[in-house]
This record gives C-alpha cells, structure tokens and sequence, in this order.
C-alpha cells in the first residue's frame, strides 16, 4: 500500500540517476516498453497515481513513470531557472 505524497499539478523534483519508464495503458505486461534513466537532475509536474501505485510525471521529453520513494517535492533554489 502506498501513501499518497503528491497533489496533482504539483512541482517534483527528479535526482540523477533515477530510473523511469513509460507504460502501455493498452496492455498489460511485465516489463515496461521503454526503461531510463535521468542523467541530470530534472523538474517534472506530477500527473497522478497509476493503479499499481507508480507516479506518473510529464517532463519536458514526454510522461513517464516513477517510483514514489524516488521522487521529492521541489523546494526552490536560485541557481534554477524556468525557461
């Protein structure tokens, strides 16, 4: 069972070296079409919850799934800046 940390619409932020994949909604299967992993720290919206409990999160190269331990919520800092 997994608690529910994010709110919709919410600002995450993705460590280096996280894993993420995308998943086909059309199908059920054991492993995920398409596996990742960040090279560089990265911001992301928080989309909502899958049924199986992962973190869906758009990014600027598309929406991919997370696990929720990997994720945090973004806090600010002055050295990032939104283009």
């Amino acid at each position: 069972m997994t608690i529910d940390l994010f709110a919709r619409g919410a600002l995450i932020w993705i460590p280096s070296n996280t894993r993420r994949w995308v998943n086909d909604k059309e199908q059920l299967q054991i492993f995920p079409m398409s596996l990742s992993m960040t090279k560089i720290p990265m911001l992301g919206i928080f989309k909502g919850y899958s049924w199986n409990g992962e973190c869906e999160v758009l990014c600027a190269d598309g929406v991919w799934n997370f696990e929720q331990a990997d994720l945090k919520h973004y806090q600010g800092a002055k050295e990032i800046k939104a283009c």
